[in-house]
């Protein structure tokens, strides 16, 4: 059950869809806590201007207040979008929290995320970071350094299509797998589901327990197996034959990191139906 989301933000207009559809596509039969993050320095709008930072750290400012000032400066949000923006904040009842430190302000941004079941960036989202080299560095510090669940999500998305589950035997890539099912499971029994294992001595000796635990949330999934020094290449090649998926991924973050920060123009998570849980 995911009672409390973190979902980072930027001023694009696409900001209110990732909103809908986050908690559309998260809730159980309660809404959960939303917390949305505004970084500055993440994109090349520059937020500093538009707060008084004592106003900031007392709490000052409103829902209203803080994403007026963040949407109606933004050139690319009409009059229509920023009211259906603040719509969507009526809506899920999320509260707008904006990072200003000069210095490495996604270092706050990271000591908050702890205090969330999981952290949501969506596509769009992640476009507009890398079109920096500020952006970028950021947003790779993000990735390597978060210490909670954190879903890439595919823009405009109802479902994921393909479910595939990384393997490798070692107990993180476990606790993606189980923290994913706690936190996502109703979406494995809508979607086709393959565990990925990677051949090595310590998957050999523990995959039957990995697929007992899945069986536990679905009895019927396919299983996928390839050798270690092929791991990269096979899931490539995997990946390549699907066109939506959900790649839950415990076993690494540097794949999901080159393919996002040094592989943008032909990066599979930034285009097309394709989303990352990773931990």
């Amino acid at each position: 059950m995911l009672r409390k989301l973190f979902i980072l933000l930027d001023e694009m207009p696409e900001s209110r869809e990732l909103l809908q559809q986050s908690v559309h596509l998260l809730s159980g039969s309660k809404l959960p806590f939303v917390t949305t993050a505004y970084i500055n320095g993440a994109t090349d709008i520059d937020y500093s201007p538009l707060f008084d930072r004592a106003h900031l750290n007392n709490n000052q400012y409103t829902y209203t207040d803080i994403v007026d000032k963040i949407y109606h400066h933004a050139d690319t949000v009409d009059e229509i979008s920023a009211l259906g923006i603040k719509f969507q904040y009526e809506q899920t009842g999320a509260r707008p929290v904006i990072y200003l430190d000069e210095d490495m302000p996604e270092l706050k941004f990271l000591t908050d995320a702890r205090y969330h079941d999981m952290l949501v960036i969506g596509q769009s989202t992640m476009r507009h970071i890398v079109a920096t080299e500020r952006g970028r560095h950021m947003l790779k510090r993000i990735l390597a350094k978060t210490e909670i669940p954190t879903l890439l999500l595919a823009n405009g998305i109802t479902r994921f299509k393909t479910i595939i589950l990384m393997y490798d035997g070692s107990a993180r890539s476990m606790e993606a797998i189980k923290l994913f099912c706690y936190l996502m499971g109703k979406h494995i029994t809508t979607n086709q589901l393959v565990l990925f294992t990677i051949i090595n001595e310590q998957s050999a000796e523990n995959e039957s327990k990995a697929c007992d635990f899945i069986k536990k949330y679905r009895i019927d999934f396919s299983v996928k197996r390839v050798y270690e020094n092929e791991q990269w290449f096979e899931l490539d090649t995997y990946l390549n034959e699907l066109s939506e998926y959900l790649l839950v991924n415990g076993a690494g973050r540097d794949y999901i990191t080159e393919d996002i920060i040094y592989n943008t123009a032909n990066s599979k998570l930034l285009n097309g139906k394709k989303s990352a849980f990773i931990f």
